[in-house]
């Protein structure tokens, strides 16, 4: 009875339609068109993604970063304790009046490399939105620590910025969501330099020396009387 249902018909249909779409499509999917079933069925799915799904911590590295305005500064989005991680997106936000993209670019933890799409990136507004990366086809997920993505900045500005994943999913080759146990967020502060630049340093020694001796020379040898 209930798989002759509709609305039982409607989810095939769409399941069909997206068989060979990314893996966060499919996720997507899943979680929008969920079946009613009956209670030890509901309470089984539960146990198992209880217990499939692993936990993992992502980071900002370095946490923390000074650098000089006018310079290039990369951060690396990581993860520690990552257990058949298959797919994974994220959002990521910035203070555009201070940090500019200039790149983003996969990182190493597919070493086979994976389907990677770098996100929106908009500068104005101090964000790049949906970074997504997967692996294809029946592979397991990869599991260890490692860096997801690396993205890097122009400074445009002194300043303080904070760098803040949101949106973060993780999912196994099951494509079940994985548990996330931290998400450590980090910052970049650009500081102007106010040490003179050796180019600029040598002239005004010159300068002054030329300034100095000329000065001797018009006021003539000094009388021995005078010592």
């Amino acid at each position: 009875m209930f798989a002759t249902s509709p609305l039982y018909r409607e989810a095939c249909l769409l399941e069909l339609n997206v068989r060979d779409q990314n893996p966060i499509a499919k996720y997507r999917f899943r979680r929008r068109y969920q079946l009613n079933r009956s209670a030890s069925v509901v309470w089984l799915m539960s146990f198992l993604s209880v217990t499939s799904a692993g936990a993992a911590t992502v980071s900002v590295s370095p946490t923390s970063s000074n650098v000089l305005l006018g310079s290039n500064v990369t951060v690396d989005i990581g993860i520690v304790g990552g257990m058949d991680l298959y797919a994974f997106q994220f959002d990521l936000a910035f203070e555009g009046s201070i940090l500019n993209v200039s790149s983003v670019e996969e990182s190493s933890f597919f070493a086979s490399g994976g389907n990677f799409y770098p996100g929106a990136i908009d500068n104005l507004g101090g964000t790049i939105t949906f970074i997504v990366n997967s692996l294809s086809g029946l592979s397991p997920g990869v599991s260890g620590s490692g860096r997801l993505a690396s993205v890097s900045f122009d400074t445009v500005a002194s300043g303080i910025s904070a760098i803040q994943i949101s949106n973060l999913l993780l999912l196994d080759s099951s494509l079940e969501e994985m548990s996330i146990t931290a998400i450590n967020q980090g910052e970049v502060n650009v500081v102007i330099s106010d040490v003179p630049e050796p180019s600029t340093v040598v002239p005004l020694v010159i300068l002054a020396f030329a300034l100095a001796r000329k000065a001797w020379k018009a006021s003539g040898p000094v009388p021995c009387s005078e010592y």
